[in-house]
């Protein structure tokens, strides 16, 4: 599957401050239930750190997977 673009511009931007929203709370979760945090928990602060990322690269490179795999989307 080649990564061509997928995005118009507004569709990018969206997708990146998504992902530095997803990213920042993430972190944030992470470094505020240091001490005491569950396994489920800690899956779940990195699952929405490592989602974060993706989302700012797929803004980044202007390709979105859900489209790549012939979903619509609404951005």
């Amino acid at each position: 599957m080649a990564m061509t673009c997928n995005l118009d511009q507004f569709g990018r931007v969206v997708r990146f401050i998504a992902g530095m929203i997803l990213f920042f709370v993430g972190t944030l979760l992470f470094l505020a239930a240091l001490p005491g945090a569950t396994t489920g928990w800690r899956i779940f602060q990195v699952g929405m750190f490592l989602l974060g990322i993706f989302a700012m690269f797929e803004g980044i490179m202007g390709w979105c997977a859900l489209r790549a795999m012939g979903l619509k989307t609404k951005f």
